[in-house]
């Protein structure tokens, strides 16, 4: 992908439609993957794999380049703009000790509801032992 986009001098769009005339099976990434890649490529350089001897990308520093920029990116998005699997992403951040949340708004306890907490907790305690 890297190469083609480098054929395409840099354009995505372009990149995209040679990819799928090179490569007419192959399921067609976005435009964004191949803008993804190359900055990735960029950024981190292309390393040797240790078993297959084939170009790898450090794609692990893209994924977590990605959280770092923003924290809020889908495990999905990641997937899309770098072309690997979403199964892989949820990997890399489980290493990384990085786990998604959704922040949920809850009620705030005030001053206020000191007195009703009591009153709550009280009848339970009355409820309980009353039961037995």
């Amino acid at each position: 992908m890297h190469l083609v986009n480098g054929a395409a001098e840099g354009n995505a769009l372009a990149a995209r439609r040679r990819y799928s005339e090179l490569f007419p099976r192959r399921q067609l990434p976005s435009h964004q993957t191949f803008v993804g890649v190359d900055r990735c490529v960029r950024d981190y350089g292309i390393r040797s794999a240790p078993h297959t001897g084939q170009p790898r990308m450090h794609v692990e520093d893209c994924v977590l380049d990605m959280v770092d920029q923003d924290p809020a990116v889908s495990t999905r998005a990641i997937s899309a703009a770098l072309g690997i699997l979403q199964n892989t992403v949820w990997r890399m951040l489980r290493r990384q000790q990085l786990y998604p949340f959704h922040l949920q708004k809850v009620q705030e306890l005030t001053p206020a509801d000191y007195p009703h907490r009591r009153q709550f907790c009280q009848w339970l305690l009355q409820r309980k032992f009353h039961a037995k």
